[in-house]
């Protein structure tokens, strides 16, 4: 009669590896290229800028001005006049089909990259 084995051996690690590569390579984007362009939609027009690039924009929101930092491939709203600046606190976004809205300064911010859909991330107030 056959015995149960108790223990880890050579195939359940390999099966472990190759299942915490799979989550690594799903959760981190690894293997994108990291070529995304910024889309920002006023009330004013729309504008493309390539990234990864430094940068610091300056709109005018309908509630005021509003500021964008770029850094390499990070997105973040530096300063704006709406109500609550929740989107201002939200910190950077890195990442194809990331969006960030500020519904008060009618201001949309969507990081492009061929193959991905946008999405909406955050929507403020």
């Amino acid at each position: 009669m056959p015995t149960l084995r108790s223990g880890f051996c050579f195939g359940d690690c390999l099966v472990i590896l190759i299942a915490l590569l799979i989550v690594f390579v799903l959760f981190t984007g690894f293997g994108d290229d990291g070529r995304y362009r910024l889309e920002l939609r006023t009330p004013d027009g729309k504008w493309r800028y390539e990234l990864p690039t430094e940068r610091r924009i300056t709109l005018s929101g309908s509630a005021g001005p509003f500021v964008v930092a770029i850094n390499g491939n990070e997105v973040a709203i530096e300063e704006t006049h709406c109500p609550d600046k929740s989107c201002a606190r939200m910190g950077g976004r890195v990442g194809a089909g990331r969006a960030m809205i500020c519904v008060p300064q009618r201001i949309e911010l969507t990081l492009i990259a061929d193959g991905h859909e946008p999405e909406v991330d955050t929507v403020c107030y």
